[in-house]
């Protein structure tokens, strides 16, 4: 009986000890993902500034030359610039989300960035406000780890067939997020169901729709997701 005793006890401790090493990976991923975001939102306030700073000057040389061609009456070629610089908005290199949140902004416009490296095409929606009543780790981990899935799942398609499709709207404080993205059409599921990565490294890899479910009970909020005609569906909602 002593004996039984000393194993249990011994298992007791031996689980502690995996609960306690699995929440401080979890925290410092958290971590991570946090000091990554304030990273990217200096880097990207920093891109905004010097493409300002260029748009300026390429704008100016333009209307130096549109005033030569008004002031030469050469109108055909007037009209003919006018035309390239609608076409080439001046202003479409600037980032693609505008929400003023910094944690939004920040994680989209630079998975944004890895998506058209990749050449995924990747369109969003946002309709949410600079303030959101929900903690921006969270929002890290939710956002990071879905749009991560979406590229890494994009990089396995052929070149042409590849897109993300992000939308975010607050309906009455509550949060809907919602991504679509394409995929092989290869999927692993476990016998409850749960999707498992298809990568050879188990332990490091496949835990991104763990953190997003983990993320969303703090707000009894709740995940799902799809598959159907190689698009694979998250849905994610935060509760306030």
């Amino acid at each position: 009986m002593n004996k039984l005793v000393k194993d249990l006890h011994g298992f007791i401790k031996s689980y502690q000890r995996l609960s306690e090493n699995l929440v401080l990976k979890r925290k410092n991923q958290v971590l991570e993902q946090s000091i990554l975001l304030y990273d990217i939102y200096i880097k990207e306030n920093e891109s905004s500034v010097k493409e300002l700073r260029r748009t300026k000057h390429d704008f100016k040389n333009y209307i130096i030359y549109l005033k030569k061609l008004l002031g030469e009456q050469k109108y055909d070629e007037l009209e003919t610039c006018f035309e390239k610089i609608i076409l080439e908005e001046p202003f479409q290199n600037l980032h693609i989300a505008n929400t003023n949140n910094l944690v939004i902004d920040a994680l989209v416009n630079y998975k944004y960035t890895l998506a058209i490296n990749n050449k995924i095409d990747f369109i969003i929606k946002l309709d949410v406000p600079t303030s959101v009543p929900f903690d921006s780790t969270d929002l890290c981990v939710i956002l990071g780890n879905a749009l991560d899935n979406a590229i890494e799942a994009n990089i396995r398609v052929k070149s042409g067939e590849r897109f993300i499709k992000l939308r975010m709207k607050l309906d009455l404080s509550n949060l809907i997020i919602s991504v679509e993205n394409s995929f092989d059409g290869k999927i692993r599921k476990n016998k409850q169901g749960k999707i498992l990565t298809l990568k050879e490294d188990i332990e490091n890899h496949g835990i991104g729709i763990d953190s997003i479910c983990k993320a969303a009970e703090k707000y009894h909020g709740y995940v799902t997701t799809e598959c159907e005609n190689n698009i694979f569906k998250l849905k994610i909602v935060l509760y306030s």
